[in-house]
């Protein structure tokens, strides 16, 4: 059992980094890919939503390799409005500049929860990792959003 625990761990891990190691590399597959990383991030949200409060360790890795991946598919957007905002017209500069920052303030909520999944009590862990994981939906719908703006 614990054997088929480390290696779902390290499957997740691998999944996690791989898809950030190619948005970073290949800036310009990022928009194409955002729904196989999201699929790969909300895989990786549902197992943090599984880890006991004994578990600390390993949901704050994943956390970890998680925002890294978002912050990758933020910093991806952000270059893709600035190479392209010339030419679109000032309303859908508003409309993405507006998606831009939701995701930051998103973003932001969930490095609150982050920093709650480390330093939390033993008592208080089930709340601060749901909300947490409730951080994450609400970015995700937020990214949703951004890329139908781009």
């Amino acid at each position: 059992m614990i054997a088929t625990k480390k290696f779902r761990y390290k499957r997740l891990v691998l999944a996690m980094v791989m898809p950030c190691a190619l948005l970073v590399a290949t800036p310009a597959m990022a928009g194409a890919s955002w729904k196989e990383v999201k699929q790969e991030v909300s895989q990786a949200v549902d197992t943090i939503q599984g880890y006991t409060a004994a578990q600390r360790g390993e949901a704050i890795q994943a956390s970890k390799t998680t925002l890294a991946t978002l912050d990758a598919q933020i910093a991806n957007l952000e270059r893709k409005y600035e190479q392209e905002q010339a030419q679109w017209t000032e309303a859908a500069r508003t409309q993405a500049k507006t998606a831009l920052n939701n995701l930051r303030r998103q973003r932001n909520a969930i490095a609150e929860w982050y920093g709650g999944l480390r330093h939390s009590s033993d008592a208080a862990w089930d709340n601060v990792k749901n909300g947490f994981v409730g951080a994450y939906r609400k970015l995700a719908d937020a990214f949703d959003k951004a890329e139908n703006q781009f």
